[in-house]
């Protein structure tokens, strides 16, 4: 305007502008490049000039698609999709899928974001700056007192993987971890979403873990060895749901009677090329132990093949064995950039993980976060934090928060005081409680050492 041109002679002239920089991008070997193309306050604009605006949007998908595939460039959109037209929408999605399995720069084009503190919040995201997958495996009555890798005076190896993943400092494994009950629902209802001991939030009010990766820009996933149906899994079964894609191997009312490599398959339909963010919950060690592993697992005898510590260290073993394939498969196939394994509460092997009856082994939980190279170049604040707080005392309610920390995907309804990803991560054992706040961490009489950074 200010040379006495229409508004939209400039943002035609900003077009060709763009592809010169784009053409430059490319012949410099930029790896990302993030445009700002269109702002929620946009819409305030006259109605000619978004219309302009949209159109032009379209167009340019349509004239430079071919030239963005011939230079291998990945495209990915940024922002929100209502207000758009249907017919715009499917064009940007068309463009994504068709430029998905190049491997060039990847062209970032932040569209309808609402101010420039979200756009930036987006670019820095691990979806963003390291594309590929992030696995988060939930596992089944799992103790760590009964697992080599965190108590090698257990006295059956049944750890060989992690094991051997102890000195590789891509593994952090996690000394101190719980649970916040002992009871599958009322821990995952606050695990996978914004609700925890700590603050006054609602299950049905809160933002779930598939929420913050779909907003990261990942397709979801959600594979299950547990019943879909059970009549103690409403919770679950709700935020599962709102995946992109989710799918159960038992559709029964009951508890699963397959082993868990049945989901090994599931990951073999997910797009190697694409962000995704895989959500795996395994049976695990659930009692009965021997009904967990199949026959080549039963190593180990006691006097009960039920319920022995014997028969609970083959299923451990099992899910140890489970573990290890996932992640190979992941790393070979699927860009894996991090792998979460928690266990849902532990196990007491003489009364399972009855409340009545607490014990602090039904809440002692393993845990550990793979970090590949690519995000430990990606985002070498996080990868600090996660491996200075490996001693740090946590209850698996907080996970949220350290998987949207995690992802490099802070918002409104994040808390970084319960993000183990973050240097200001708050807690102490002195301030963590489980059993929904009926028992202190403090009055743990076999809590590990603490070292506060």
């Amino acid at each position: 305007e200010g040379q006495g041109l229409l508004r939209t002679a400039g943002h035609a002239q900003g077009v060709k502008t763009l592809e010169r920089i784009m053409e430059t991008c490319v012949d410099l070997g930029i790896e990302v490049l993030t445009v700002y193309a269109f702002s929620t306050e946009n819409w305030k604009r006259p109605r000619p000039e978004v219309d302009f605006l949209m159109n032009l949007f379209s167009e340019y998908l349509d004239k430079k698609i071919e030239k963005m595939d011939a230079n291998h460039v990945r495209l990915r959109f940024l922002g929100r999709e209502d207000g758009m037209s249907d017919m715009l929408v499917q064009k940007m999605h068309a463009a994504v899928d068709r430029l998905a399995k190049n491997d060039g720069m990847i062209f970032n084009i932040a569209a309808n974001y609402g101010g420039q503190d979200e756009i930036l919040r987006a670019v820095q995201t691990l979806a963003a700056r390291a594309p590929g997958t992030v696995i988060v495996v939930i596992g089944e009555s799992a103790s760590r007192d009964y697992m080599h890798a965190f108590t090698p005076s257990f006295p059956y190896p049944d750890t060989p993987w992690l094991d051997e993943n102890l000195g590789n400092p891509d593994f952090n494994v996690f000394t101190n971890a719980y649970a916040s009950w002992s009871q599958t629902v009322p821990v995952l209802q606050r695990a996978l979403t914004e609700q925890s001991q700590y603050n006054d939030k609602e299950f049905f009010e809160s933002t779930s873990i598939i929420d913050v990766a779909k907003k990261s820009g990942y397709t979801t996933y959600w594979f299950s060895n547990q019943g879909r149906y059970g009549q103690y899994d409403s919770a679950i079964t709700l935020v599962a749901k709102t995946a992109d894609r989710a799918e159960w191997t038992d559709d029964s009312y009951n508890f699963s009677d397959k082993y868990d490599d049945t989901l090994l398959w599931y990951l073999t339909q997910v797009d190697p090329d694409a962000n995704n963010f895989i959500v795996l919950h395994v049976m695990g060690s659930h009692i009965y132990y021997n009904n967990r592993y199949p026959t080549e697992f039963n190593q180990w005898h006691g006097d009960s093949e039920v319920t022995s510590p014997e028969s609970y260290a083959n299923s451990i073993h099992y899910t140890d064995y489970i573990l290890s394939q996932i992640f190979d498969y992941a790393t070979k196939n699927l860009n894996l950039r991090a792998m979460v394994y928690f266990s849902d509460h532990g196990e007491n092997l003489e009364i399972s993980h009855n409340p009545d009856v607490f014990s602090y082994d039904m809440v002692r939980i393993p845990m550990f976060i793979y970090l590949s190279p690519e995000y430990q170049d990606a985002l070498p604040g996080r990868t600090r934090a996660i491996r200075y707080h490996r001693s740090r005392y946590f209850t698996n309610d907080m996970l949220y928060d350290t998987i949207s920390g995690l992802l490099s995907a802070p918002s409104s309804r994040y808390d970084e005081r319960q993000d183990l990803t973050s240097p200001n991560y708050a807690f102490t054992r002195s301030t963590l409680t489980t059993m929904l706040g009926q028992q202190t961490l403090t009055g743990d009489p076999n809590g590990g050492e603490e070292q506060v950074f």
